[in-house]
């Protein structure tokens, strides 16, 4: 019951909140169902109804549980269907309800291998709907890549289980990360394979990010990158149909030379030689975020590289 659950939560929100006030709180994890009442009540439209009674302000985050069952990730979205996109119908709802700043997370996700000894067989009966271990290795590898390119909005992704010691008919052995004999499992080998973000996908991106690739002389923070001299550089790949940059000023002639793809960043003035420029001077020293580049040209591969000098 939506009005039931958010009452508990507004009384422990309101207490944590007093406890800590940098406490974050997460909402607990929706199920998957596209059941319309009775014991059960659809995830999306449960989250709907708590939208509706005004729940936003007592969570920080939503939390999800898009399992794909036995359908691929790429399996199209649909409120009738159980599978990994059902994570997109939940953001569209937020969205539909104003909140685009909330984040979400994906609680638990991933698919039950269907062939992990007799754990397998009794899940292979169950509303699980799982796959053979190949496929869940390749279905995890496609699903985090499908996040990372498509899915800015989407926080962590958590797996459902590690090395289950629960009875042999615990459905958890299906997503077991570890064989009996400490092996890792096919699910492990996609995750553990999975390489570090080399293209920043749609979204915000902290100056830490690993796509990014500063020269020698920049001062880089999890909150703050800053060159230190003349010639200073910063590249790196990006996906999109536009991009910003948050740049702080002060009260100093500096100025950042912008590129994309070895052309002057269509967004910005360009100066006598031909090259766009982003001026830094600003004697009350405001953030803002300057648009550097925009239209339907840049696409997957585009490559943003900028050198700075002060004057």
């Amino acid at each position: 019951d939506p009005a039931d659950y958010l009452g508990l939560l507004r009384e422990a929100a309101a207490n944590l909140r007093a406890a800590d006030a940098d406490a974050v709180i997460v909402l607990a994890a929706l199920a998957p169902t596209t059941e319309a009442g009775g014991a059960n009540l659809s995830d999306i439209a449960y989250l709907d109804a708590l939208y509706t009674l005004n729940g936003a302000a007592w969570f920080d985050v939503v939390a999800a549980q898009p399992y794909g069952f036995a359908r691929s990730p790429d399996d199209p979205a649909d409120p009738a269907v159980l599978n990994f996109a059902r994570a997109r119908l939940l953001h569209d709802l937020m969205l539909r309800h104003g909140d685009a700043d909330t984040p979400l997370w994906a609680a638990a996700f991933g698919w039950q291998a269907l062939d992990a000894g007799a754990a397998g067989r009794q899940a292979a009966a169950s509303s699980w709907n799982g796959v053979i271990a190949a496929e869940q290795g390749k279905y995890t590898a496609q699903a985090l890549a499908l996040a990372r390119r498509e899915w800015p909005w989407l926080g962590p992704l958590f797996w459902p289980a590690y090395c289950p010691a629960g009875t042999e008919d615990d459905p958890l052995h299906g997503f077991a990360l570890c064989t009996p004999d400490g092996t890792g499992t096919a699910a492990w080998q996609a995750l553990t394979a999975a390489p570090a973000e080399t293209v920043l996908p749609p979204g915000s991106h902290a100056p830490d990010h690993p796509a990014l690739h500063y020269g020698p002389g920049w001062r880089v923070t999890a909150s703050a990158a800053d060159p230190s001299a003349d010639g200073d550089t910063l590249a790196f790949t990006f996906y999109g149909t536009a991009l910003a940059l948050r740049v702080q000023g002060g009260p100093y002639w500096a100025y950042y030379r912008v590129a994309v793809d070895g052309a002057p960043a269509n967004a910005l003035p360009v100066d006598e030689t031909g090259e766009a420029y982003l001026v830094l001077y600003d004697p009350a020293a405001a953030v803002r975020l300057v648009t550097v580049a925009e239209g339907d040209g840049l696409r997957i591969g585009d490559m943003l590289a900028f050198d700075a000098e002060r004057l």
